[in-house]
């Protein structure tokens, strides 16, 4: 600015602007100390992503998901940032059904944690569009439920499920809960009850993939 007059602020720097406005709006209301310590999850959800697509479940509920990308995504997102978008995913899907008055989320998986995820810097966010866009979902989704996150992570001999929701897209429900209970995996819920995805989910995974920059 001040060799030119003026600066130009990216709309990446904008959107980032506009949560850290919600960020002090919130800290201005008072923020529950239950949000800030160290305390038990209330809600545990397990995910994982393929090439393929992405799945979870909620360990506790047996409340479960699946997600087959469609062919411009499957380019589109990196095996990484699949993985991410999949534990996004878990919390909009679980998070609203909490009844804790200060939800405590732990949405884990075998390669990060969302709270990994979050704290993730080894990239240009003008080159990764995408991931600057999911990161800022997931704090979105932690301001609206006024709940916190927990930091864990599993072994990826242990994340069956979630790696069979992922990818096992030619069985249906019924044959894929059928042959997860004949093998008891580790990190069996008592049921498996699967849903859809809501149609805002599906259409905010689809915007993720018109982010991707074009090629210089």
């Amino acid at each position: 600015a001040d060799k030119h007059g003026r600066a130009m602020i990216p709309p990446e720097t904008r959107d980032d602007l506009q949560l850290w406005k919600r960020f002090l709006e919130r800290a201005r209301r008072g923020i529950s100390i239950n949000s800030v310590i160290f305390r038990l999850p209330t809600t545990v959800v397990v995910s994982d992503a393929s090439e393929r697509g992405i799945g979870g479940y909620n360990l506790s509920t047996g409340l479960c998901w699946r997600y087959e990308f469609t062919k411009e995504e499957q380019t589109v997102f990196t095996l990484n940032l699949k993985e991410f978008i999949a534990k996004v995913v878990n919390g909009k899907v679980n998070l609203p059904l909490d009844p804790s008055p200060h939800p405590c989320l732990l949405s884990v998986g075998d390669s990060n944690c969302t709270v990994g995820w979050q704290h993730l810097s080894n990239f240009d966010p003008r080159l990764a569009p995408i991931h600057s866009e999911v990161a800022r979902e997931q704090a979105t989704l932690i301001l609206e439920n006024d709940a916190s996150e927990y930091s864990q992570h599993i072994p990826g001999l242990a994340n069956v499920i979630a790696d069979s929701l992922s990818r096992d897209f030619h069985l249906s429900n019924t044959k894929l809960t059928s042959m997860l209970y004949h093998a008891k995996p580790p990190l069996l819920p008592p049921q498996l009850n699967f849903i859809q995805l809501p149609p805002t989910i599906i259409s905010w995974i689809g915007s993720l993939a018109h982010k991707k920059p074009k090629r210089k």
